[in-house]
């Protein structure tokens, strides 16, 4: 689910609820093909600059609007802010990977590259795992059910 447009960022919402108990899972499949889509795999020329970060955590959602109705759904919470921190650190083509998001998602030890970043509200550093393409998020994903389509 599409949580909310901000300027150049989009918020995807991978909740078990509606997501399944692999949730984790789907939201990096979802990032794996999000950077498929922008040309972003060896030996292609990206049409559009993105970085994209994905983190699990809990937050707190809920509709906003007037008595006239819904104008939008507000994601909040710590958990929303490490992710929206994660994807401004990403640089174009990375996709930057909690801690959380790692385990959650079940990667093999010692998947991505390893970064410490300093994120704005998250107190101390992050060690992150850094995929530069989507192909080696292809590689370290593990299925254990079939991919979403």
């Amino acid at each position: 689910m599409v949580g909310r447009l901000i300027g150049d960022q989009v918020i995807g919402l991978f909740a078990p609820r509606f997501a399944g108990d692999h949730h984790a899972e789907v939201a990096l499949e979802a990032a794996s093909d999000l950077l498929l889509a922008t040309g972003h795999e060896p030996g292609s020329v990206p049409w559009i600059k993105i970085g994209v970060g994905v983190h699990t955590g809990d937050v707190y959602v809920g509709a906003v609007g007037s008595k006239d109705g819904v104008n939008e759904i507000a994601v909040l919470g710590t958990g929303a802010n490490l992710a929206a921190r994660l994807s401004s650190e990403a640089a174009d083509g990375e996709v930057l990977v909690s801690p959380a998001a790692v385990q959650a998602a079940g990667l093999p030890k010692g998947a991505g590259r390893p970064r410490s970043v300093k994120l704005k509200g998250i107190k101390g550093a992050v060690t992150v795992r850094v995929f530069r393409s989507a192909s080696p998020l292809e590689k370290v994903r593990q299925p254990t059910r079939p991919r979403v389509k």
